[in-house]
């Protein structure tokens, strides 16, 4: 199969600014030795050195211009150890491998609702804990919840993948939709942007129907910019999980002009988005406090996110 260049990607409309978080180089030096600490990939290896490429502060950076630096190194750690595991669920042989994948899950999940390490568990597993101890000392015992349950749909998501893997299948393009944000681990990382910006758990606006058809676009746009900018990569690894390549096989469209209406996607929710925050109602003073911080919360995701492209090299051309 072809190739993109990445002048071949149409330009995305995202009118949306954001600037780059003052801790963001310390950030990454300290999640560097985050995962040095946890043994999480060898040190100076290709891996190590595939994470450094990565520049995965930067993506936390750019879409938290104004975190606290703890919850900078927080959100940082994160994202390594994500990178990290998707790597794993990717391009291991557990990637093909559902059922080995959903006994090593179970033991995540089991930890994050408090079970205790063993010096058998995994590394990967030890690190989650290491998150977890942290999220307990920061937030709600309302957030950690959501954030074990979010991150539980992640590795379910995981499972998904490896079973189409397994079974050679591409997904369809409705499926591939509705599930894409969960192993990209979109509403995990989330919810430490809504820990961050001291959200509430029970906030009356987290149940209207715009805000969350508007952070629904704000994942689509995630996950849709991500396969865009990881197309070669996933062409690559024979990875089927790529809206680019979904849109190809249900359209019958050349690698090209999947590219171009997976931007016209892309562009799509960022206009309903914009739409959406024009008509929000309010929900009175204290609540619509919050509900600035949590729209800007989105808005910085979609934009900082896009802007990590131009960092990162986890997704080569």
């Amino acid at each position: 199969m072809d190739r993109i260049r990445r002048s071949d990607i149409p330009e995305f409309y995202c009118p949306i600014e954001t600037t780059l978080n003052e801790y963001t180089e310390a950030a990454e030096k300290n999640s560097l030795q985050w995962v040095s600490k946890f043994g999480l990939v060898p040190e100076e290896g290709v891996e190590y050195r595939a994470l450094q490429a990565a520049k995965a502060a930067w993506c936390v950076g750019y879409t938290h211009p104004d975190a606290s630096v703890d919850d900078l190194y927080l959100m940082s750690d994160l994202l390594m150890w994500l990178c990290i595991y998707d790597d794993v669920c990717d391009t291991s042989s557990l990637g093909k491998q559902p059922d080995k994948l959903s006994i090593l899950h179970q033991r995540l999940v089991d930890v994050l609702n408090g079970a205790e390490v063993t010096v058998e568990d995994d590394k990967v597993i030890q690190a989650l804990q290491d998150i977890r101890q942290r999220l307990i000392q920061r937030t709600s015992g309302e957030w950690v919840e959501r954030f074990a349950h979010d991150v539980e749909q992640q590795l379910q998501g995981y499972v998904w993948e490896a079973t189409n893997r397994l079974e050679g299948i591409i997904p369809d393009l409705s499926s591939y939709v509705k599930l894409r944000p969960y192993p990209l681990a979109v509403f995990p990382s989330l919810d430490l942007t809504w820990i961050s910006k001291d959200i509430p758990a029970n906030a009356k606006f987290l149940k209207h129907i715009y805000v969350q058809q508007m952070t629904m676009m704000a994942c689509n746009h995630i996950g849709w910019t991500n396969d865009v900018f990881g197309i070669n990569r996933e062409i690559r690894e024979e990875n089927p999980h790529n809206i680019v390549l979904v849109l190809k096989q249900d359209y019958n469209l050349s690698l090209p002009d999947a590219v171009q209406r997976a931007v016209e996607m892309c562009n799509a929710e960022v206009k309903a988005f914009l739409n959406l925050e024009s008509r929000l109602p309010s929900f009175g003073e204290t609540e619509d406090v919050s509900l600035k911080r949590y729209i800007d919360g989105l808005r910085f995701w979609i934009r900082g996110h896009l802007n990590w492209y131009s960092e990162t090299a986890r997704y080569p051309f």
